[in-house]
C-alpha cells in the first residue's frame, strides 16, 4: 500500500505559546492600481476581518519603483525592462517582505481565520503549489508557491531571491520570477545551507520536509508546510481535466504520477475546508490572457472598488 506522498492533516499548524511573534503582523498585497476587481474583493476583505490588529500594506508599481529605488537600485534596470507585468509583481512580493517582513498573499487568496498562530514558530513559511500542480503539470516532486509567503524582515531567504534574479529574469515568467524560480533557488538555498543531506536528495518530495528540520531553531531555515493549511486547492477550472485524463491512463504513468493520483484519489479535486484550513487559493488568473481564462472572467463583473473602501484607515499604511 502506498503512502501518501501529503498526509492528511489532523491537528493545527505548530506554534508556540506566550511568545512574541517572529514574523511581524503586516500583510501585503500588490495590484496595477489601488482598484479592486469586483471578484477579488472579498477575498481581500477576509485578511481586514480576520487579522483586525495587523497593519496592511498595498503595494502598485508606483509606489514599488519607489522603494526599489530608494532600497534595492541594482534591480532597477530589471523593474524597467521586464517584458511582463506579472514579473513586476513577483519581483515585488520578494522585495516588500525583505524590507518589512510579514504575510503576503495574491489577491485571489482568501482566508478563513486568524494568522496570529501561524508567526510565533517560524521565521519563515513557504508552503508548496498543491502536489497535483508540481507533478502533473511541471513533472516535480514538489513546486514552491509564491502566492503566499510569510517570513521576518531581511530572512536570507529572501536576499537570495533578490541577488539571484538576473540570471533568469529573461525566462518565462514561471521560470524568471514565479513559482519554478522559487523553487529552483529554494532548493540551491539548501543545498548550501546544510551542505547536502547524505540520504535522498534535495528533489525528494518525501524528504521535503528535512528542509524544515531546523526551522524553528534556525533562524535562517525555510519551513515548508503541509499544504492543507495554506495552499491545496487545485486550479480545476484549467487543470482539472488533464489530471482526471493523467490518472485514467494509471498505468503508463511514473511512479511518481501513479502515487500523485492515488493522494488525488483520496482527497478529490475539490477541497475540504477544515478548520486547521488558513488560506485557499481561488486562481483568478488575473495575469493570464488565456482564452479559458478570459471567459471565466467574462461571467463576472468585472467593476473595481478602490482599496480605501476596503481597508480601515486606522490598517491601512501604504496604498499608493
Amino acid at each position: 500500500m502506498y503512502e501518501l506522498l501529503q498526509p492528511d492533516v489532523v491537528e493545527d499548524f505548530p506554534t508556540v505559546d506566550d511568545v512574541t511573534s517572529k514574523i511581524p503582523h503586516n500583510i501585503h498585497q500588490t495590484a496595477p492600481s489601488t482598484c479592486i476587481t469586483q471578484d477579488a474583493v472579498k477575498y481581500v476583505s477576509s485578511f481586514v476581518i480576520n487579522n483586525p490588529h495587523w497593519n496592511y500594506y498595498f503595494w502598485v508599481d508606483e509606489s514599488a519603483r519607489q522603494l526599489i529605488e530608494r532600497r534595492h537600485p541594482y534591480l532597477l534596470e530589471i523593474w524597467d525592462n521586464v517584458d511582463k507585468g506579472i514579473k513586476r509583481s513577483d519581483i515585488l512580493r520578494y522585495v516588500v517582505l525583505y524590507e518589512y517582513g510579514g504575510v503576503y498573499a495574491d489577491v485571489d487568496f482568501e482566508n478563513f481565520k486568524p494568522l496570529d498562530r501561524v508567526t510565533k514558530k517560524f521565521h519563515c513559511i513557504i508552503p508548496t503549489e498543491p502536489l497535483e500542480h508540481g507533478v502533473f503539470l511541471y513533472r516535480r516532486p514538489f513546486v514552491i508557491n509564491n502566492g503566499i509567503i510569510l517570513c521576518v524582515k531581511g530572512h536570507p531567504f529572501l536576499k537570495h531571491l533578490l541577488e539571484n534574479l538576473k540570471r533568469s529574469i529573461n525566462d518565462d515568467v514561471m521560470s524568471a520570477t514565479g513559482p519554478l524560480f522559487i523553487t529552483t533557488q529554494f532548493i540551491e538555498y539548501n543545498y548550501n545551507l546544510y551542505k547536502k543531506a547524505q540520504e535522498g536528495t534535495s528533489e525528494d518530495f518525501i524528504n521535503l520536509q528535512r528542509f524544515s528540520v531546523h526551522a524553528d531553531k534556525d533562524s535562517r531555515a525555510v519551513h515548508v508546510p503541509n499544504t492543507h493549511y495554506f495552499t491545496d486547492n487545485i486550479d480545476v477550472l484549467t487543470s482539472g481535466g488533464l489530471f482526471r485524463y493523467i490518472c485514467k491512463m494509471f498505468w503508463f504513468q511514473s511512479e511518481l504520477q501513479q502515487r500523485t493520483c492515488i493522494d488525488l484519489a483520496h482527497k478529490g479535486l475539490y477541497r475540504e475546508n477544515t478548520k486547521f484550513v488558513y488560506t485557499k487559493h481561488h486562481w483568478l488568473h488575473s495575469w493570464c490572457s488565456s482564452r479559458v481564462i478570459n471567459i471565466y472572467r467574462a461571467l463576472f463583473k468585472r467593476e473595481c472598488v478602490e482599496i480605501t473602501e476596503i481597508v480601515p484607515k486606522d490598517q491601512l499604511i501604504q496604498y499608493m
